[in-house]
């Protein structure tokens, strides 16, 4: 399932290939976030709507989009709400305002090539697939990626994003928002990353790390050193940016998996060989 950039001015900017159940797809189709001119470069499937059922939520041209799912792989159609605009790299779904409802984070590129900046705008849902913005976070980096995760042990979900700065103004790197019964807090900077970023317990100390692109085909791991704070600087060799994180190996530490590009037909992993 994925959004993609029309070029050829069709009346659909998403596709949905349902599983088999052995590991391969049906042929794809294609359909609509409302608004099919709108770059939908990035999706993310939960249930916004309450009825148990998995629902898509890319954008459009200036709002979320939501489509409900039928249960049978198909979809109503979309329900357009709360706040997009500029370049929508991700879409986060998760309750960050712990009401017990699951809110959408949109991470914005609003800036170009020479002068970059980004948005990071707090949706807070409504159970219905409705959505209404509640904060939004300026940055001067043209934010790629980012994730959700306990990054500070006390249960409630914490906020991560990444992204390359330009030429002539602006930065590259990661902010971090920090979670707490008064909500999300300011958000931190540190000099790590460009572009993409993934979570998870890579050196099995039971707190979350972050992993962002590096230099030269290389991710940097920024550990966690408690309570949201971050000792960067550790470099491993990849194939390109991290795209997900999740243990294949069963050692239990996570694997980092990258994608050298969207027009590839490969990919790359890093195994944690760390003993504990």
């Amino acid at each position: 399932m994925g959004g993609f950039e029309n070029f050829q001015f069709m009346t659909s900017n998403v596709f949905v290939a349902l599983g088999r159940g052995d590991g391969r797809f049906r042929p794809a189709y294609l359909t609509s976030t409302g608004d099919s001119n709108t770059r939908a470069l990035s999706v993310a499937v939960g249930d916004v709507t309450g009825d148990g059922k998995p629902d898509i939520v890319s954008n459009s041209a200036g709002q979320l989009s939501v489509l409900p799912g039928k249960g049978d792989g198909t979809f109503k159609q979309p329900i357009l709400s709360g706040s997009s605009g500029g370049v929508q790299n991700q879409i986060l779904l998760g309750d960050v305002t712990g009401d017990g409802v699951t809110d959408a984070v949109a991470v914005i590129e609003t800036g170009g090539r020479d002068f970059s900046a980004g948005d990071v705008i707090i949706e807070q849902g409504d159970g219905t697939g409705h959505f209404v913005e509640v904060r939004r976070i300026v940055t001067d980096t043209n934010l790629r990626g980012g994730a959700l995760a306990d990054l500070t042990g006390d249960g409630r979900l914490d906020l991560a994003v990444n992204g390359r700065g330009g030429s002539n103004g602006g930065r590259s790197g990661m902010y971090v928002v920090l979670n707490s019964a008064s909500g999300l807090g300011a958000a931190t900077y540190y000099a790590s990353g460009s572009g993409y970023l993934v979570a998870g317990d890579f050196n099995r100390d039971r707190r979350i790390d972050l992993a962002v692109d590096g230099p030269h085909s290389t991710t940097d791991v920024d550990l966690n050193q408690g309570k949201g704070r971050f000792q960067t600087g550790t470099r491993i060799v990849s194939s390109a940016a991290p795209a997900a994180a999740g243990d294949v190996t069963g050692n239990p530490a996570p694997e980092i998996f990258s994608l050298p590009s969207a027009f590839s037909a490969s990919f790359g992993y890093v195994i944690d060989t760390t003993r504990r």
